[in-house]
């Protein structure tokens, strides 16, 4: 069974720095490709007269998030948080984040600044019209303006400051863009900025992206490529709406259709932290098949000794790709060109290529080499706190466990502890572990502590029926 990506063994990325010649020689896989995909914070900070809302994304998908909101390192700061969902910035703050996968370690870091422009006493300009949409374009007219003061303004959503365009009279919007305009006093400083959003034969003022090709009918799958991202490009391919669906897609550059629908948005972050509308595309199969898929022998399972894997069900013609990692789907890896070594825990994924019929689907095949996952005490009834041990973890591999019972492999995100050395179970509890190449192994504890069972009442002669109670039962 294929277990969840962000428990991957670390044990690749080990050999593969201790024996990187010997790797590239056999396999020709360079590690350059290994290297994890930062996230992305929308909006990526700015300057902002209210509390915004921010979202991280992740083009891995499954591996857990780890953030900061007062600019400390998330891979090593007790502050982190594993990201869950959007959160508020209140106050001026920097949010920190990166990505962990137990395969590839922490990504890099990527860092957004926020400033929550504090109240002035400073009178805040008008601007007419307040933005809108509209069909044509606006002439715009800036009033409010204090005798003695300079009002400045914007038009690239920006807060303006002395350096901006100083407001002299009215002004043409002919595109849709976001105003913004302040009056600056020399005695108060600046004011609060007020704001405009012009929506000129449009519903955003972030562009849509287009899909090349834009759909059609094929023979062969094609390579697609979404062009026009003005911050974070998005993407789905079972037609769902990427700016809300669960299957949405952050793109980092071409991929391979076959038959479904593309649809695809950006999404500004930063200033405007708008979706653009959506672009559709749709590709039909027209009547080629896909060849068929490899097989591996043996095809998975768990052994005590190292074992030699062969690809067989290659058409005449194709060419297979394989992957070590579980997360390549086979495609854009490593030609095929002999049997392969497997001397550890590991995940092989393989497709086969037709320059006329495209990928076949991917195969997998999961190899558990020597493992034998041990909690010590294996569980029982105790009278106090008990140290526990969790032996037959391999070098470099990733062991994680919980206390209450949960899956640790598939699991609630974050639900579970790296296991790091012995812990203390000091109260009745159940404790599971697993590697992402091991089955689940589990123990329960009952510690008893100081508690004694009571039966009330204690026994005697009576004329009527009793009613007995036990108590101290842990």
């Amino acid at each position: 069974m294929l277990l969840g990506k962000r428990f991957k063994c670390f044990s690749l990325l080990l050999v593969m720095a201790v024996f990187a010649f010997v790797l590239l020689a056999h396999i020709g896989l360079a590690s350059a490709s290994n290297a994890l995909a930062a996230p992305r914070i929308m909006p990526d900070g700015g300057s902002f007269k209210e509390p915004t809302s921010v979202n991280i994304f992740d083009a891995d998908v499954g591996d857990p998030i780890y953030y900061t909101t007062d600019g400390s390192d998330p891979e090593t700061s007790g502050t982190h948080t594993v990201y869950a969902g959007a959160f508020i910035i209140s106050q001026s703050e920097t949010v920190e984040t990166a990505v962990y996968d137990t395969l590839f370690g922490w990504s890099s870091e990527v860092s957004a600044a926020f400033t929550i422009v504090s109240t002035s006493s400073v009178q805040e300009p008008v601007i007419s019209p307040n933005g809108g949409s509209f069909t044509n374009p606006q002439t715009v007219t800036i009033t409010g303006i204090p005798s003695g003061d300079t009002c400045y303004y914007s038009t690239d959503g920006t807060i303006p400051e002395n350096g901006n365009t100083p407001y002299t009279g009215p002004f043409t919007v002919s595109q849709s863009e976001r105003i913004n305009a302040v009056n600056y006093s020399p005695a108060s400083g600046y004011s609060g900025a007020t704001q405009a959003d012009f929506y000129i034969n449009s519903d955003s003022l972030v562009a849509a992206p287009t899909i090349s090709p834009n759909g059609g009918a094929f023979t062969t799958a094609k390579t697609v490529t979404i062009n026009g991202s003005t911050g974070g490009c998005f993407y789905t391919t079972d037609g769902s709406d990427p700016r809300t669906s669960s299957t949405s897609i952050w793109y980092q550059g071409p991929f391979t259709m076959w038959s479904g629908t593309v649809k695809a948005a950006n999404y500004s972050g930063g200033l405007f932290d708008q979706w653009s509308s959506v672009t559709s595309a749709t590709f039909t199969d027209s009547g080629y098949a896909p060849p068929a898929a490899p097989s591996f022998s043996p095809g998975g399972g768990s052994f005590d000794t190292t074992q030699t894997v062969t690809i067989t069900g290659i058409p005449s013609g194709d060419l297979c790709y394989y992957s070590l990692e579980g997360n390549q789907g086979g495609q854009g890896r490593t030609l095929y060109t002999g049997p392969l070594t497997v001397n550890q825990p590991e995940t092989i994924e393989a497709a086969n290529w037709s320059e006329s019929d495209g990928w076949s689907t991917t195969t997998v095949a999961n190899f558990v080499i020597g493992i034998s996952l041990a909690i010590s005490p294996d569980g029982g009834t105790f009278n106090g706190p008990q140290t526990v041990t969790i032996t037959g973890i391999p070098s470099g591999c990733a062991c994680i466990y919980t206390t209450d019972g949960a899956d640790p492999i598939n699991g609630p995100l974050g639900d579970g502890y790296s296991y790091t050395g012995p812990f203390t179970v000091s109260q009745s509890e159940t404790i599971k572990a697993a590697t992402s190449f091991s089955s689940v192994v589990s123990a329960i504890f009952v510690i008893n502590g100081s508690q004694t069972v009571a039966i009330t009442p204690d026994g005697g002669s009576f004329g009527t029926a009793q009613s007995v109670t036990i108590t101290g039962i842990p």
